[in-house]
């Protein structure tokens, strides 16, 4: 059964008398048909985009092989299905030569009515499935971009009085943009802030929306409960019955680090799942990596994680980073943590933390050959 909206096809075809077969045959099918009767005119005709080409080989000027990779090669006119179709040109070789140089069909003339019109619907339904496929894709795309912006909202860096937060998201590849990092900074109760820096496995719309998920579960817990290592033990259990209800395994585990500063006594506690430890880099340049360990979220129910705490005086440095820094490798050599906390050290002299920030993950792309191997995320807050 033909389509309610007559789909257009280009018949391509020197010979008139053949060219006028093919046509009345499609038309009795229930197509609508333009028609070309030389190359030139059919790579015109193309611009406008029927949903099919039938060409022949035999052509006056161009060939039918040379025309079909013209179309196939420019963009616009790409995703057309095309069929060969030639009285002259029909054995195997040729039908090979035509098929590798981008047809989508070959058959020989003459051609059964049925035949012809049982080809042009399966490539018509191919083409149409394409065109689904890849509308279904730009949706899940707009959506994860929505949701990871969401995920990666920046707060200007005077928002907590007493310290200065800047952070800062890479991805490693622009077609793959959307992944499962995210930093998050927000006011608690009794002058405390919470910082955070997480890492979800997996990339896409189930990525985002796991990640948008953990972060603003975390949020509610940190606000019933302003303790790190509790915090992180509800949202594991949280996570691990998700997990159950859903039917997802492992394939979505999440490493993240989170700190609460108490800004009126200076004091900061920390706990870890799975992430890389945070650093704080005193004014004198001393370095503290805050190697508690714990296992990422989402693996077992009932984990306990511990908790250290640090002190922070004005002109320290609390530094929080995805293995995105740490793992950027050139030549099989990884930056690794020492490389990371060198560059902190290297770079702490900058008055901006915006600058600051900016210069240790510029330097590590650098490091990397210009091009990092997994996204980076990165929060840096400073005592002032």
């Amino acid at each position: 059964m033909p389509d309610a909206t007559p789909m257009t096809i280009l018949n391509v075809d020197d010979n008139e008398e053949k060219r006028y077969i093919v046509s009345r045959m499609l038309r009795a099918e229930g197509f609508t048909v333009i028609e070309a009767e030389n190359g030139r005119e059919a790579l015109r005709l193309a611009q406008d985009r029927p949903d099919l080409i039938v060409l022949d080989v035999k052509l006056p000027d161009i060939s039918g092989f040379e025309v079909c990779q013209i179309l196939k090669a420019d963009p616009t006119t790409a995703s057309i299905p095309i069929m060969h179709l030639s009285a002259h040109y029909t054995n195997s070789g040729d039908r090979s030569e035509g098929l590798d140089g981008g047809a989508d069909a070959y058959l020989n003339h003459p051609v059964q009515q049925q035949e012809l019109a049982s080809t042009v619907r399966a490539l018509l339904r191919m083409r149409t499935a394409e065109n689904q496929a890849k509308a279904l894709y730009e949706r899940e795309r707009r959506i994860v971009e929505t949701l990871q912006r969401a995920l990666l909202l920046t707060v200007p860096s005077d928002t907590y009085p007493g310290l200065d937060v800047a952070t800062f998201y890479q991805a490693a590849w622009e077609e793959a943009s959307i992944a499962g990092d995210f930093f998050d900074t927000f006011a608690l109760p009794e002058g405390k802030v919470a910082l955070v820096v997480g890492d979800a496995s997996g990339k896409g719309l189930a990525a985002a929306a796991h990640t948008a998920e953990v972060k603003y579960a975390l949020r509610a817990i940190l606000h019933e409960t302003p303790h790190p290592g509790q915090a992180l033990s509800r949202l594991n259990d949280f996570i691990c019955h998700s997990y159950q209800t859903h039917g997802y395994g492992l394939e979505l585990v999440v490493a993240l680090a989170v700190s609460v500063l108490d800004l009126g006594a200076g004091k900061a506690h920390f706990a870890s799942a799975g992430a890389e430890p945070p650093l704080v880099l005193r004014a004198s340049g001393v370095a503290e990596e805050i190697a508690i360990g714990g296992l990422p979220l989402g693996v077992y129910a009932g984990t306990e994680y511990k908790v250290d705490q640090k002190t922070l005086d004005v002109g320290d440095a609390l530094l929080i980073t995805t293995d995105g820094i740490t793992e950027a490798r050139r030549s099989g050599d990884f930056l690794g943590y020492e490389g990371f906390i060198e560059l902190s050290k290297r770079f702490q002299s900058l008055p901006s933390t915006q600058e600051y920030g900016q210069s240790i993950v510029e330097e590590a792309r650098a490091f990397a050959g210009g091009k990092f191997q997994d996204d980076v995320c990165l929060l840096i807050a400073r005592r002032v």
